[in-house]
């Protein structure tokens, strides 16, 4: 689980964690959002495949497994030996995000807006 220092969990919240075991899923995701392409080059090619193009990650919880696959980790290896985290400033919400699009199935993917939890980011605590 992953809850920046800027967020916070309003309220009370059922247990997600039942609910991710519950649906069998591999990630519990905040918000979708947009990077601009000036922050990740090429990403406006990607409209020809997705039109969500990553998930707010100041709040996300993962299942470690699916990270660890072997399919999963040659692909996290073959982006890590390009260097365009480094040249291109490539995120790791992005990244997360195409790896979920790639080897997850949609039903794998719990989305937040979807329970209606309070939640606030960059709010004042």
């Amino acid at each position: 689980m992953r809850l920046d220092d800027d967020s916070k969990i309003l309220g009370r919240w059922f247990n997600v964690f039942d609910e991710i075991c519950r649906k069998n899923a591999v990630y519990f995701a905040n918000n979708v959002d947009i990077d601009l392409e000036d922050q990740l080059p090429g990403t406006m090619n990607m409209q020809r495949v997705t039109f969500d193009y990553n998930y707010y990650n100041n709040f996300e919880i993962s299942k470690v497994e699916f990270f660890r696959r072997e399919e999963v980790r040659r692909w996290v290896d073959a982006i890590d030996s390009t260097h365009g985290i480094f040249k291109y400033r490539w995120s790791d919400a992005i990244l997360g995000y195409l790896t979920l699009a790639v080897f997850a199935e949609q039903n794998e993917v719990l989305h937040k807006p979807d329970y209606v939890l309070p939640y606030c980011h960059k709010c004042r605590l």
